[in-house]
């Protein structure tokens, strides 16, 4: 199975083009960002990326894989957020505007929120 840590560490080594940048990017040690490119290595069956003194490349395979892992990485994202509260507005206007115009709004907002007596229009 695919570890999305190691994916994204994927990511950041080809983004950052050498393994300490993408560290660094990470904030986590370059040993680490090595392991986790190994296991990913070792659990897709093949080499993604070239090491060499100069910095690092995308094998044939990692250039195939690599659009996959940025949508796994969106996707894990877009699923992390899916049941986040979404029911929070900001609102912004000039006086006119904000007396006249957005009252019925800001009553229909306050209606169907739980939490409407949490802020002062």
């Amino acid at each position: 199975m695919i570890n999305l840590d190691h994916v994204e560490s994927f990511l950041a080594v080809v983004a950052a083009g050498g393994f300490r940048d993408a560290a660094k990017q990470l904030d986590i040690s370059q040993s680490t960002v090595t392991q986790h490119i190994k296991k990913l290595e070792e659990s897709l069956k093949m080499e993604v990326i070239v090491r060499s003194n100069a910095g690092c490349s995308l094998t044939a395979e990692g250039e195939t894989f690599l659009p996959y892992a940025q949508q796994l990485v969106n996707l894990a994202c877009k699923a992390g957020t899916l049941f986040e509260k979404k029911d929070e507005i900001t609102i912004g206007a000039s006086s006119n505007t904000g007396i006249y115009l957005l009252q019925p709004y800001i009553k229909e907002f306050e209606e169907r929120t739980p939490l409407s007596n949490a802020f002062e229009i």
